[in-house]
């Protein structure tokens, strides 16, 4: 089974954002402990390379784990050397899609329109996914699957995408 058919076939993967890194390995325990196989590192958390690392060295054959908020080539490339084994980015750029393809690496961007869908899988995407999808409901992504049926979409009804945020001491304050 390949990095990107474990991911979409367990159902779940779990973005792990912003979490104190001294925090993200229990989490991490807990989340592949019941059956998470997917594990998004976001990039706009602190040491995320360093936790990339720290996850696939622990949870490497029981969970995949990749990088997420992905916003450009180099970013792409560190998460890689880090040990991501898939790319995800909010936004489309050819750069990101072409350094991780340079690795082998699956990588999903997020597209808006047809037409960035369509150029995603031009440059190499894997999939795209609808971002942000809550802006759109299950329609558009129909519409869209209508005229480029050879685009792979990747739905929120077919994926469950959970969010983790742990609150620090300072927003318990009153």
């Amino acid at each position: 089974m390949t990095v990107l058919e474990e991911v979409l076939v367990s159902g779940v993967c779990a973005v792990m954002r912003k979490l104190p890194p001294e925090k993200t390995n229990e989490i991490a325990g807990a989340l592949v402990a019941g059956g998470v196989k997917g594990l998004e590192v976001t990039l706009d958390s602190e040491q995320p390379f360093e936790v990339i690392k720290q996850l696939r060295q622990t949870y490497g054959d029981q969970a995949v784990v990749g990088a997420g908020t992905v916003l450009n080539a180099k970013q792409a490339e560190e998460a890689i050397e880090a040990g991501a084994q898939f790319i995800f980015a909010p936004i489309l750029v050819q750069e990101t899609i072409e350094a991780a393809k340079a690795k082998g690496i699956p990588v999903i961007p997020g597209v808006f329109t047809p037409t960035e869908a369509y150029q995603a899988v031009q440059w190499g995407a894997d999939l795209v996914k609808v971002f942000p999808a809550e802006c759109v409901g299950p329609s558009f992504i129909k519409s869209v699957k209508g005229p480029l049926s050879n685009i792979g979409i990747m739905q929120q009804e077919a994926s469950i995408w959970i969010r983790f945020r742990l609150l620090s001491k300072q927003e318990h304050q009153p």
